[in-house]
């Protein structure tokens, strides 16, 4: 038998939907906190939250990293090195020129391109297009840079609609949805 790697959490249920998504991300040491009992499913996932799951999916490589243009990163920061890792491979951008904002929502146009981008950098993958979000209720409501991104997600299985039809490209991402989409990205 197979053991349950959310087992310990009290916030996620064997029944909930991201159940497998949550156990396959921890089951990695992705996503992983400090307080060892909860996972936090319903929170709002940030730009951090994202960057360290991709480094941690990475191996938290050792390189030189880039230098930093953000005012609003300390020195100590437990993000910083993910963050340098994730800007020096142009997997994102701040804010602003001096603002990173590493705990503000990622929506979910933002995080499916920055899973566009490493994909890119990963490997060859085809060039997506763009006509498969007019499926979606609110494909209007995807931002003129991230359509490419959004059509790529949706074709290589990584994001699917909502239960009214829509993308929500605008909405930030939950937690849960945040180990769903990695787990979506890993496997396919």
């Amino acid at each position: 038998t197979e053991v349950c790697a959310s087992i310990n959490f009290a916030d996620v249920s064997k029944n909930a939907w991201y159940h497998d998504a949550v156990d396959y991300i921890r089951s990695m040491g992705v996503m992983t906190e400090t307080d060892p009992l909860t996972f936090h499913p319903h929170d709002i996932a940030t730009r951090a939250d994202m960057i360290q799951a991709l480094y941690q999916i990475a191996g938290s490589p050792e390189m030189e990293y880039a230098e930093l243009p953000f005012t609003d990163i300390a020195g100590g920061t437990s993000y910083r090195s993910a963050l340098q890792w994730a800007y020096g491979k142009g997997l994102v951008t701040g804010h602003s020129d001096t603002l990173f904002a590493a705990f503000a929502g990622i929506s979910r146009q933002q995080l499916a391109t920055v899973l566009y981008r490493w994909a890119q950098q990963s490997g060859e993958i085809p060039a997506a297009d763009t006509a498969v979000l007019t499926r979606f209720t609110d494909s209007a409501r995807v931002s003129p840079w991230a359509a490419e991104a959004m059509a790529w997600a949706v074709e290589a299985g990584i994001f699917s609609g909502d239960c009214a039809g829509g993308l929500a490209p605008t909405r930030a991402a939950t937690r849960a949805e945040l180990a769903q989409v990695l787990m979506n990205y890993l496997e396919q």
